[in-house]
């Protein structure tokens, strides 16, 4: 029971250092064109959202992951280590 919560822990742990740079990126996105909606009405910012966001995830999830990747194989091999 005590290596099924490591795991877990770790794995949630991994699932989150991957996904919080791309989720605030995300949110200063929303800001940012939240304030462009209130001072450029014309601007349809609910399209552009669709465009921008989906773009900005993957270049971001693009530059982050060969930073990780030493952590990532940390992890893979702490968890070969446990069986």
């Amino acid at each position: 029971m005590k290596y099924l919560v490591q795991i877990t822990s770790n794995v949630l742990y991994m699932g989150l250092q991957i996904a919080s740079p791309i989720l605030l990126a995300t949110l200063g996105q929303d800001i940012i064109l939240g304030i462009i909606s209130k001072t450029a009405p014309q601007v349809n910012v609910f399209q552009l959202s669709f465009l921008f966001k989906p773009v900005m995830g993957a270049a971001i999830l693009i530059w982050i992951l060969p930073m990780l990747m030493d952590v990532i194989n940390q992890y893979f091999i702490t968890y070969a280590n446990i069986f």
